[in-house]
């Protein structure tokens, strides 16, 4: 199957692209850059007025012309979200995982296909070892961020700025990290972590992540005592426009995650995108 610039082959790709999921700019992503390098992509969207404010306009706009695009002789159909919601036989899915065991369930649905995509050889084996039968191939995420020249400088920014990006969950392990830079960084008022977390409800979720700052700041404080001189934790909680994801990016010098476990971990290919120090788990 070659999916390229002249190829015959048009590509129907479904999924929910107006998510600010993992999935949802994945699949934003994906659709951008096949059609840059011309494959005849073409992104299931029903006909809809674009209103997510978390979606760059010019993306959404030109999702919503591809929708439109005519199909060639050969297609096929890619379903590119969990496999709870896959409800096509006889087609490719487009499925990831984090960690060694999926979940109960997945091999079922998923073996009904024709081919299943994933994006690391890590989420492959977890697919394999869990049970699917059906070929397995490897694409990584495509990474696409605005092009920008110019980007808004943030208040309290310091000499040397660390930056983590991800979902308020369990995994993503940042209260542990938040807990590892203040100790390591005591002291140094050149020094500061911005927290990018969000949820899917930022409201009932921003009091959760606050929370976790303060928990992690009293846990270092008690173990530190009277020397504790902590380094500045800037936090942001909102879910933001694609556009503005570089302003945190370009006022980073480091990015640093601490999670349990990732099947890509597309904010750190973003990171490294605009060249910054990656620190993360093996």
């Amino acid at each position: 199957m070659q999916i390229s610039k002249n190829s015959d082959l048009t590509v129907y790709l479904i999924s929910d692209f107006w998510a600010p999921s993992g999935y949802g700019k994945a699949g934003r992503d994906f659709v951008i850059a096949l059609d840059k390098v011309g494959a005849n992509i073409i992104p299931a969207i029903p006909p809809t007025t674009w209103d997510k404010t978390w979606i760059d306009k010019t993306v959404a706009e030109k999702l919503l012309s591809l929708a439109q695009r005519r199909p060639t002789s050969r297609s096929i159909a890619i379903e590119m979200m969990v496999p709870e919601l896959m409800s096509m036989d006889n087609n490719y899915g487009y499925v990831v995982w984090e960690t060694t065991q999926i979940p109960r369930g997945w091999a079922e649905k998923l073996n009904v296909k024709k081919g299943i995509f994933t994006c690391s050889p890590f989420s492959r084996e977890a697919l394999i070892r869990g049970g699917v039968t059906v070929p397995v191939y490897v694409i990584p995420h495509a990474v696409e961020m605005p092009d920008r020249d110019r980007y808004l400088k943030m208040v309290g920014r310091k000499s040397k700025n660390f930056l983590t990006v991800g979902e308020y969950s369990e995994r993503k392990n940042i209260e542990c990290l938040i807990e590892a830079f203040l100790l390591a960084a005591n002291g140094r008022k050149d020094t500061s972590l911005t927290v990018k977390c969000s949820s899917f409800n930022p409201t009932k979720t921003g009091m959760k992540i606050k929370q976790m700052v303060e928990r992690a700041h009293n846990t270092v404080k008690g173990e530190l005592k009277d020397a504790y001189d902590p380094p500045d934790v800037l936090l942001c909680e909102k879910i933001l426009e694609d556009e503005f994801m570089p302003d945190f990016y370009k006022n980073a010098d480091y990015y640093i995650t601490a999670s349990f476990g990732e099947a890509f971990n597309l904010p750190l290919a973003e990171a490294m995108f605009y060249g910054l120090t990656a620190i993360a788990p093996k």
